[in-house]
Order: C-alpha cells, then sequence, then structure tokens
C-alpha cells in the first residue's frame, strides 16, 4: 500500500520541491495556524505510537499484505491508480 501512495500523483505534488519563484510560509510559525499545529502534533504522536505498537495495526498489515498479494487487491490498484500527469509542453504560448 505505501509504494501505492508514494507513486501517486497526489504525494509526488505535495512532496515535490519548491519552484524558486514560489513564496513558502511555514504556517508552524503562524499565530493563527501554529497553534493548531502544534495541537495536533501533541495529539497525533501519541495516537501514533500507540497505532504502532497496537494489535490492530499489525492484523491490518496483515489483512493488507494479503489483500495485495491477490488477484482482486492487484486489480483495485491498477483500477485506483491516478494516471499519469499530462506532459507539459515545452514551447508555451505566451
Amino acid at each position: 500500500m505505501e509504494t501505492i501512495v508514494r507513486h501517486s500523483y497526489c504525494f509526488r505534488w505535495l512532496t515535490a520541491e519548491p519552484d524558486p519563484d514560489v513564496i513558502v510560509i511555514d504556517l508552524r510559525v503562524t499565530r493563527t495556524i501554529g497553534p493548531f499545529v502544534r495541537l495536533l502534533e501533541m495529539v497525533l504522536d501519541p495516537v501514533e505510537r500507540a497505532w504502532a505498537d497496537s494489535h490492530i495495526a499489525s492484523t491490518v498489515t496483515a489483512i493488507g499484505a494479503a489483500l495485495a498479494d491477490s488477484r482482486t487487491g492487484q486489480l483495485l490498484a491498477a483500477l485506483l491508480e491516478p494516471p499519469e500527469p499530462p506532459a507539459e509542453d515545452e514551447e508555451q504560448i505566451e
């Protein structure tokens, strides 16, 4: 499942290097969004640790591995895979 997510268009778009002409604002240091981000980090870190150590996580991982190797899982992965983004033309009309 991780491979499917990492190769998806959305994941690649979110993790791409920023364009040098784009201004990037770190929302963690802003007064309006920063407190919410810190609150989410405080809540999600313990939840993530608890999930990693839980029996539910290991069961879900085992089921996911079994489904991914099945014919149905491979068919679903092929159906849910996003299409390749259109190639940008090198010659743009300005």
